[in-house]
């Protein structure tokens, strides 16, 4: 009683992705202490802004309830620190506002071969089973194997988001007289897409069901390049991809997800 609290001034640091309405730190990645003044602020989801109060206080409480001086924010939301004095007398900082930014996560389309990302971006980078695809820096990358694709998009706010695996199989029938040919991806959802050499003796694309139905059928004769499937309509489960030829017949199982 009697004795003042002077009202703490709260120091924002900002940490990589985030951006303050204020402007400050303009130009510096992270680690920078500048002046909050209040007003609102928001962040990348994953990211926080770190608050720092001013020293010389006997205990600080947070509004997210840390107790120490120098706090990380990653939630949305009024934040505030009230200080105290070894007396136990306490003062509030002024409140400001915290928002974490919406991000889309991406996913891959496939279209015959060239896979695309779902969302648009300012950046973007391509992996195959984890590593960067060289040149995949575009909103679109042309298949270069088998494996695992992900893509990562930043978006306008700095915000980065990776997409869930696309797998990717590749089965290829090596022949001297036909070239070689494959599908993929397996399993599939909704398109299959089969890539024929530019010489082969292959009449019908057919998919069978488990049970030995004949469920699809394309002419494949004079076909070449890539050739993709609609089996939207079909059920979930295990079928038989069979290239019928005028003299062979090969056969390949796919899972249909």
């Amino acid at each position: 009683d009697g004795v003042n609290v002077t009202i703490p001034v709260v120091m924002v640091s900002q940490l990589v992705g985030a951006r303050l309405n204020s402007a400050i730190n303009a130009g510096n990645a992270r680690a920078v202490l500048a002046q909050f003044a209040g007003g609102s602020f928001s962040f990348c989801p994953g990211e926080s802004i770190r608050l720092a109060a001013p020293s010389g206080f006997d205990s600080y409480l947070w509004s997210n309830s840390d107790n120490t001086a120098v706090a990380d924010i990653n939630s949305a939301g009024p934040h505030a620190v009230t200080v105290f004095n070894e007396f136990g007398c306490g003062a509030q900082s002024i409140s400001f506002n915290a928002s974490v930014y919406s991000v889309t996560q991406p996913s891959i389309i496939d279209n015959g071969g060239n896979l695309t990302s779902s969302v648009s971006g300012t950046n973007y980078q391509w992996y195959l089973n984890g590593e960067p695809l060289s040149g995949g820096t575009q909103s679109q990358v042309t298949l270069q194997g088998a494996g695992n694709y992900t893509v990562e998009v930043t978006d306008n706010n700095g915000c980065v988001s990776e997409s869930d695996p696309y797998e990717v199989t590749l089965v290829g029938i090596a022949d001297q007289n036909r070239g070689t040919l494959r599908f993929w991806p397996n399993p599939a959802i909704e398109m299959l897409n089969v890539e024929l050499p530019s010489e082969h003796d292959f009449l019908q694309l057919q998919v069978f069901a488990a049970d030995g139905r004949l469920v699809l059928q394309s002419n494949a004769a004079g076909a070449a390049g890539v050739k993709s499937i609609d089996i939207s309509n079909l059920s979930n489960g295990t079928y038989i991809l069979r290239f019928l030829g005028t003299t062979s017949v090969e056969q390949f199982r796919f899972v249909k997800q």
